[in-house]
């Protein structure tokens, strides 16, 4: 057991080494070393390995913090409120300059937004109209398909649609959780789709900020709550499974607590995304030393094979990748990212095009998307 980065200043992260990979016992190949934490400042210095099995190509943190000291990479994360952005000095770069440059991004924000308003005004609402087409058994009529036709044009919007629906159909009075629900706001759209809802998280703030919203949230983990077996239709965790020391025994409870027949989605990091190969250790994803265990599909699909679900789903999308790609460039450019900070215009226009960019690939490299998405199934069978 080693102790990371004695001379910080804040509490150090005890962590234990590990340098052979969890599917199949080979030792990991180096990928990155003398990572820190580009986000929140928690303390350490890193290392992720990759496993050189061909058809795995797990990625996973060398030295792991212990999960007794976890904790302590969270102290500053973002669920606990933004971190105000870096002043500028007054001047040229200052106040004023500011300012001007805002109305000039809301001015082409206004300028490339027009063509879907006109689309929208011209055959109604479109996002409700692919909601109503994709989430419903009923396709509607051909106005209302087209209108969805119309919304696929929308890359960023449409898989931010998707993801707010954690790509279930709604099944009113079913009932889901959200395993590490954050501040509620997903469970709150899906209580909106007529799911009985509830949240668990280990952040009691997360747990505070859902009960605000009048949703039921337990703190604490999965194993700790203790549900019933079979207990729920639906089991939701977007950005959870990287986060998990022990990934496979936390789906195999997932599967437990599932109904027959019911769905578990999981959303988490592609490492096999165009982003990923674009920026490397700078990608915003790796996120040392919070995200534990980072998958492609491949490595993806070995871990969910251990578990009894009758049957799985893996895609890839480029929800959020404007985003991620500002961010992964400050870490490339600055070391570190400002979390909630704008890009200035030109990046701005650069991100968005490379998300177009990777939503146009993804048609034909289905596995380059920035995330993950993973749709299980238990089987009607099981009890």
């Amino acid at each position: 057991m080693t102790r990371v980065d004695p001379s910080s200043e804040q509490a150090v992260i005890t962590s234990s080494p590990v340098p052979r990979c969890s599917f199949c016992g080979r030792k990991g190949a180096l990928l990155y070393s003398g990572l820190t934490d580009r986000l929140f400042q928690a303390p350490g210095i890193w290392r992720l390995r990759r496993c050189p099995a061909a058809l795995c190509g797990l990625l996973w943190l060398d030295p792991c913090p212990l999960e007794t000291e976890i904790w302590k990479a969270y102290q500053t994360y973002y669920t606990h409120g933004l971190q105000p952005e870096p002043e500028t000095p007054q001047g040229k770069t200052g106040s004023a300059h500011k300012r001007t440059v805002m109305r000039l991004e809301r001015a082409i924000y206004r300028l490339l937004r027009t063509p879907f308003r006109l689309l929208g005004r011209g055959f109604g609402p479109i996002e409700e109209a692919y909601r109503s087409v994709r989430y419903t058994s009923t396709p509607g009529n051909i106005r209302l398909q087209v209108r969805a036709a119309l919304y696929t044009l929308w890359p960023e919007r449409r898989a931010a649609t998707d993801h707010q629906m954690m790509y279930l159909m709604p099944h009113p009075g079913a009932r889901l959780l959200d395993l590490g629900c954050g501040d509620g706001s997903l469970l709150a759209g899906l209580q909106a789709c007529g799911w009985r809802v509830e949240g668990l998280d280990v952040d009691p703030l997360g747990v505070e900020s859902t009960h605000a919203r009048g949703i039921k949230a337990t703190l604490g983990t999965l194993p700790d709550a203790a549900f019933p077996g079979s207990s729920f239709d639906a089991i939701v965790m977007s950005h959870v499974i990287e986060h998990a020391h022990d990934p496979e025994a936390l789906l195999l409870e997932c599967h437990r607590v599932l109904k027959p027949g019911g769905s578990l989605i999981l959303v988490t990091p592609n490492t096999g995304s165009l982003g990923h190969r674009l920026f490397g250790e700078a990608w915003l994803h790796l996120d040392p030393p919070r995200h534990l265990h980072l998958y492609n599909r491949f490595s993806m699909a070995r871990l969910v094979s251990g578990i009894p679900f009758a049957a799985c789903r893996i895609r890839t999308t480029a929800r959020d990748a404007s985003t991620l790609f500002h961010a992964s460039a400050d870490i490339r450019i600055l070391g570190r990212h400002t979390w909630g900070s704008k890009p200035r215009i030109l990046r701005n226009l650069w991100t968005r095009g490379l998300m177009i960019l990777e939503a146009l690939l993804i048609l034909v490299r289905p596995d380059l998307g920035e995330e993950l998405v993973v749709i299980l199934e238990k089987g009607v069978e099981e009890s």
